[in-house]
């Protein structure tokens, strides 16, 4: 089992020491150079989401303005049907007081962690990902790495007519359906204010050329929606001096 905390802080450290290797690389740092280098760059790591104020986010522009709608009590949940990969980073939101589930909302800010709703990934996603959906759209999907620009989560997305053939033959229990290839990295992009879904390996490499960045993934292996491989391009690209 691979907690989600765990995938956090093992993305904060090789972040860190990328930034070590490049340094020493190139010669330009002695060692007190390189320390106070890591600790700017943890701060401006954490900043990131730090500078987003806890509480309920009702819609994309209240994110955005980082104006949140409401702040109650929370617990959560786990949705743990997915534990080898990322245990702990899907989540339902109950409010304490009122024991009701935090329904039809875009984004939480909990316990130092920024959540995205499915509905809202759905919803606010760029377009040619609009035709995915999920049989849990009230979950949270957890941010497990970010930097200014992007912030990268996980999420259990199928297409409409995979959701369509599921309940025509499984009624309405599409997580039936739903597989540890049926899980899709994503990231938010805080410039254009959407979601951009990684469906496939040409899509995820049609991303990178996007940024103009590499290295990319190859796509003449077998791919799933291969997270691992995804996460390890992602989180060299998220050190990148470029954001």
């Amino acid at each position: 089992m691979i907690h989600c905390n765990s995938i956090i802080n093992r993305g904060l450290v090789l972040f860190f020491l990328s930034i070590l290797v490049y340094s020493n690389a190139f010669g330009q740092e002695n060692t007190e150079q390189q320390e106070k280098s890591v600790s700017k760059t943890r701060r401006a790591a954490n900043a990131v989401l730090d500078s987003i104020p806890d509480g309920v986010y009702d819609s994309m522009e209240s994110f955005i303005s980082k104006t949140p709608d409401s702040n109650p009590e929370l617990t959560t949940r786990v949705v743990n049907y997915k534990e080898e990969y990322n245990y702990g980073c899907i989540v339902y939101f109950y409010d304490t007081a009122e024991e009701d589930k935090i329904r039809r909302k875009f984004a939480v800010k909990w316990n130092g962690g920024v959540y995205f709703s499915l509905r809202g990934i759905i919803d606010e996603a760029r377009e040619g990902d609009r035709n995915l959906t999920s049989g849990l759209p009230n979950t949270y999907v957890r941010v497990i790495f970010s930097n200014a620009r992007y912030y990268y989560a996980e999420a259990d997305l199928i297409s409409d007519l995979a959701s369509d053939l599921g309940r025509d033959t499984l009624g309405s229990v599409i997580v039936a359906i739903s597989g540890i290839d049926r899980m899709r990295g994503l990231v938010w992009d805080a410039k254009h204010h959407h979601f951009d879904i990684f469906r496939n390996c040409k899509d995820f490499n049609f991303f990178l050329d996007e940024q103009k960045l590499e290295p990319h993934l190859d796509c003449s292996v077998k791919f799933n929606g291969d997270l691992l491989k995804i996460r390890e391009v992602i989180k060299s690209h998220l050190s990148s001096k470029k954001y």
